[in-house]
């Protein structure tokens, strides 16, 4: 994922770039002009599937996180994933072909964009508190325009539905 990150995306940043911009008081102080708290003193540490740890910047709700990017840290994007081969459209919720299984068919198809992997890593990510019962994970401000540059770019779309995929709000979006 850093290579990723490092060959592909110079433009938008890393999340650790938000997060070094994030301490910076003049940045502090139009976060707190523009959404009433600076995101910094909430940040919150996040353990991946495969234990590795990472620090994000903590909202309130995607709106806050949008408007923080956009208008204090001055984030666009201008990313498209390229050199990927398939496409997996998936509800990560589900109980009986949970997200082990949608990495697994990654892996098995070689060279799939899978968002949930890729954009943690990018500027514009951020954690909102989950909804009861949920655990919350790494979200980005630019998901649908990257997912739609995925779709644009990638010559294999695989749809994984389940019952989570018909219940999942960005699922749906993803089709528009």
């Amino acid at each position: 994922m850093i290579n990723f990150t490092r060959q592909v995306e110079l433009d938008i940043g890393t999340n650790v770039d938000s997060l070094v911009k994030a301490q910076d008081a003049r940045v502090a102080s139009v976060a707190k002009s523009f959404i009433g708290y600076d995101p910094w003193e909430r940040r919150k540490q996040y353990t991946n599937s495969a234990g590795k740890k990472s620090i994000y910047l903590d909202f309130v709700d995607d709106d806050d996180a949008i408007r923080y990017f956009k208008y204090c840290q001055w984030l666009k994007a201008d990313y498209v994933p390229i050199n990927f081969q398939f496409l997996l459209s998936f509800g990560s919720a589900d109980g009986v072909f949970g997200f082990d299984k949608i990495l697994q068919l990654a892996n098995a198809l070689n060279s799939t964009y899978v968002d949930s992997q890729k954009l943690p890593a990018l500027g514009g990510s951020y954690l909102i508190p989950p909804e009861s019962g949920k655990l919350s994970h790494p979200r980005n401000i630019f998901w649908m325009e990257y997912y739609k540059g995925a779709m644009e770019k990638t010559p294999k779309m695989c749809f994984v539905i389940t019952k989570a995929w018909t219940k999942s709000k960005n699922c749906w979006q993803g089709m528009c």
